[in-house]
């Protein structure tokens, strides 16, 4: 009986080691030491498409501080469409394929095109959306007047402190 027990006991513990989220390794982009944007995209996702021209002069300006690439999750493109999709729009964007989603897991990604910026010790500086031009999904503004990844990186070049962390991203599920 004593045997058993402690077969269920080490069983049990091995289950709960394996299975728990915090034991798993970060993603190999979380490992590198260089502050980067990380944007969730989707080829198909009409805001992805929008945003591509933000997403290059955000490259040009800070390209020599952050490194920035593009999420694809999932199996759903293949690797011909999402270059066709960066030739289309002209993007200059290193793209981390992400197939079994574990980097949006870890990120708590749910949304394209929804950005991350991580210092180089892979602290969440900011996340969610590049801007407020979208007030909701299908509400856009005639005018932007908040710029919240623009600044934060501003503010991370200048060593001021990033005033907004966090805003609700909005757009395409990430499926």
């Amino acid at each position: 009986m004593l045997n058993y027990l402690k077969q269920n006991l080490f069983f049990a513990a091995f289950v709960l080691i394996t299975s728990c989220n915090f034991m798993q390794e970060p993603h190999y982009t979380l490992t590198n030491n260089r502050a980067k944007v990380l944007v969730m995209l989707s080829p198909d996702c009409p805001l992805c498409k929008n945003y591509t021209k933000d997403i290059s002069e955000l490259i040009s300006a800070f390209d020599d501080e952050v490194a920035f690439y593009g999420v694809v999750s999932g199996t759903y493109y293949s690797i011909l469409e999402v270059d066709s999709f960066l030739q289309s729009y002209n993007l200059p964007l290193d793209i981390i394929y992400d197939p079994d989603f574990s980097l949006s897991h870890q990120l708590g990604a749910t949304i394209t095109p929804e950005v991350f910026f991580i210092d180089e010790n892979n602290n969440i500086l900011y996340s969610g959306l590049f801007d407020n031009w979208l007030g909701e999904l299908g509400r856009r503004r005639q005018l932007v007047t908040e710029y919240y990844l623009r600044d934060a990186l501003k503010a991370y070049q200048t060593g001021e402190p990033i005033k907004i962390h966090k805003t609700k991203a909005i757009g395409c599920f990430i499926e």
